[in-house]
């Protein structure tokens, strides 16, 4: 009686093995009909990822000179003895509060520092209107030059003595531009495997609005104050989307909704977006011009999404697993990171047919199918051996997104493991009658 389990899995266990060769039969011969992945014409072998380097961040800044620069929009404190204030000698201290929309600008979110003078705007022509003699042309000067060519102007027209005169000036606040941030990248990392008990239906994207201070608003200052430079699961690629150049009503459209990868092409070939890419070959160098990473009021920054996945089946785990996003991939590295067994003993990992551990399971599988899609649109269907792979570097096909990736057995391999498994029966067999 003790040893009819035995004799079951020693009658069962070549039936069993018999069905499941004929059932895998023709998945088997298609695959190993495949023409090998060295035969096709294509780039296979060809670093997209691996050999390109970082870009300088110093050329998403912009330089900040010595003094500032007045500009359209500077708040300037300006007092002029006897004149402005009218009748008023004594030079006033004015304190001040202002509400600064971000906390980027300034650090606290508000001003609150004493200053001399009464404060005056500059307008959008650059000029600053001045009590008796008019408007004067300011944008384009220094503190220091202002004053000189306020003292000229007094003295020329008679109203204050020379060398008597007493005009300071000096910066309120500065001109900030506002610009609007968009990004799709989650700030969390990317799960390392998706599958149909992990699937994510939700992405949250972020939008940010930032008051960049004059000669701080470039590209590098917004992505500092929104967290940084992309995500993984991002592109390493930034979008400068410009105002004056986007119409209203896209504009509107893309303040509102996530903008898609087609419009935001449509917008660079039209010359309405810059492109900034943040990795590059260094073969074929970044080209930048100043203007490229300066923002003004109105402009948007967009980091896109990154969606580039490939995916398992057959004795690999299925799932959907992401690519990295600054490295190439292998085949042999893929399959390591679906959670296959490459060259070790016990065959994939949990997806063996031969479960049960003993000598069944000693030969690994060796044939990888790679289902690709060209940009062509045709479907290719590769044959690659891991074995050969794991000792010639040419073997191993650079995986693509959107690859499947289909592991299994050789026929040599599934019948070894066939008769491995009857073997290691027909000892537990012997075993249990002694």
């Amino acid at each position: 009686m003790e040893l009819r389990p035995a004799f079951r899995n020693f009658v069962l266990s070549p039936l069993l093995a018999a069905v499941c060769l004929s059932q895998c039969g023709c998945l088997l011969t298609t695959v190993q009909n495949a023409a090998s992945a060295q035969s096709f014409d294509i780039p296979l072998r060809q670093m997209t990822k691996s050999n390109k380097v970082a870009l300088d961040l110093t050329l998403l800044t912009q330089e900040k000179p010595r003094t500032h620069i007045i500009g359209p929009g500077d708040i300037l404190n300006v007092y002029v003895h006897g004149v402005f204030p009218a009748g008023l000698t004594e030079i006033p201290v004015v304190h001040q509060t202002q509400a600064v929309g971000q906390q980027y600008f300034p650090p606290t979110g508000t001003v609150k520092s004493p200053s001399f003078g009464i404060p005056l705007e500059v307008s959008a022509d650059g000029t600053l209107q001045l009590p008796l003699i008019g408007k004067i042309d300011v944008a384009g000067l220094t503190i220091a030059e202002l004053q000189q060519s306020m003292s000229y102007e007094y003295v020329s027209k008679g109203i204050i003595e020379q060398y008597r005169e007493r005009i300071i000036v000096t910066l309120a606040r500065s001109r900030t531009f506002r610009v609007l941030v968009i990004r799709e990248d989650s700030g969390a990392e990317q799960p390392q495997m998706i599958s149909r008990n992990s699937v994510p239906y939700t992405k949250h994207g972020r939008a940010q609005i930032v008051d960049l201070p004059a000669f701080e608003n470039d590209v590098l200052h917004a992505l500092a104050a929104t967290g940084g430079l992309p995500g993984i699961d991002a592109e390493n690629e930034v979008w400068v989307l410009r105002k004056q150049h986007v119409p209203s009503s896209l504009a509107r459209q893309v303040a509102g909704n996530l903008p898609s990868r087609e419009m935001i092409t449509e917008l660079e070939r039209n010359n309405l977006a810059v492109r900034i890419p943040l990795r590059f070959d260094p073969n074929n160098p970044v080209s930048l011009a100043r203007d490229d990473v300066i923002l003004n009021e109105g402009d948007i920054v967009y980091v896109p999404s990154r969606s580039e996945f490939f995916y398992t089946a057959g004795l690999l785990p299925a799932g959907k697993i992401p690519l990295p996003r600054d490295e190439d991939l292998d085949v042999i590295q893929a399959a390591a990171i679906a959670g296959g067994s490459i060259g070790g003993s016990g065959g994939a990992s949990g997806s063996s047919i031969f479960r049960g551990g003993g000598l069944g399971g000693v030969v690994p599988p060796s044939l990888l199918a790679v289902v690709r899609t060209l940009p062509s649109g045709e479907q290719v269907l590769m044959r690659v051996n891991l074995a050969k792979a794991m000792k010639d570097p040419q073997e191993r096909v650079i995986v693509q997104p959107g690859d499947v990736l289909f592991l299994q057995y050789t026929r040599g391999e599934l019948i070894t493991n066939m008769l491995l498994n009857f073997l290691n029966f027909n000892f537990l067999l012997s075993s249990a009658a002694l």
